[in-house]
């Protein structure tokens, strides 16, 4: 651990992995990979109980790239989902610095939500250097962990200025996994990047791949050694109450390939 995150986080708490969160594991030979949904509705979390699928990340306007949802959402969702459930927090569209006044609404909405029923939280902050905001960080990881959550680095790791240093300094300060698209527009496109993290990060930190997550893509992703899949299941130009809102082609295409 780097003196810097050691500071920090010892001034004020432990991290280091002493929260078990359950999830489901679906086998893969003699792998394991985790299944999450992006879902901002009722449906979709309904959709995630159906196919059993490991964990939910929840949002509001997926349309901005995900914010953070409301307490009635999270509610609904414990209401039908038996899985993990992680929230968003990002209390606005737009980069990932943010001033103190923002740290504080997103340590809000972390004491907030864990009263309803989830199990983890999901966020990133950067400083004006595409840095890891250390400080930042550390306040809502107390928060997290003081409520026994689970925390996911989301892709504002894609626009980290080093992608192997900000890994590093991810699994320092206690984060369980990233969410990343191996900084690019798809995870395909990122491929090699994450090939380089599943093999430098040795297990010590979950990295899961995001955007562009298809049947096309599943296998490919799989292989690269990824210890989770993240998409989003519904049809954004429908309503909910639509027949075809949920996406029921491109789950089943995803997950029969590795059932």
């Amino acid at each position: 651990m780097t003196p810097i995150c050691h500071n920090l986080i010892h001034s004020n708490f432990i991290l280091h992995r002493t929260i078990f969160i359950f999830s489901y594991k679906i086998q893969i030979g003699m792998s394991n990979v985790e299944i999450e949904f992006c879902i901002e509705s009722l449906p979709a979390a309904k959709a995630a109980e159906e196919y059993k699928v490991n964990r939910v990340e929840v949002c509001s306007d997926l349309a901005a790239d995900g914010l953070s949802p409301s307490n009635e959402l999270i509610k609904e969702c414990r209401e039908v989902f038996s899985g993990d459930i992680y929230a968003m927090i990002r209390p606005r569209p737009g980069n990932f610095c943010y001033s103190s006044k923002e740290v504080e609404t997103m340590q809000k909405q972390i004491n907030n939500f864990a009263k309803c029923g989830i199990d983890g939280v999901v966020f990133g902050l950067l400083d004006s250097e595409r840095k890891i905001n250390l400080n930042s960080c550390v306040k809502l990881i107390k928060d997290a962990k003081t409520s026994g959550l689970g925390i996911t680095f989301h892709r504002a790791f894609d626009v980290c200025k080093d992608p192997m240093t900000s890994m590093e300094t991810l699994y320092d300060l206690g984060f369980d996994r990233i969410l990343t698209s191996g900084q690019e527009n798809t995870a395909i496109e990122g491929l090699e990047l994450l090939k380089e993290l599943v093999q430098t990060s040795n297990k010590r930190i979950d990295i899961m791949a995001g955007s562009g997550v298809n049947p096309a893509s599943t296998q490919i992703l799989i292989d690269s050694g990824v210890q989770a899949l993240h998409f989003s299941v519904h049809n954004k130009e429908l309503p909910q109450s639509a027949p075809n809102y949920i996406l029921r082609d491109k789950i089943e295409g995803v997950l029969n390939q590795i059932r």
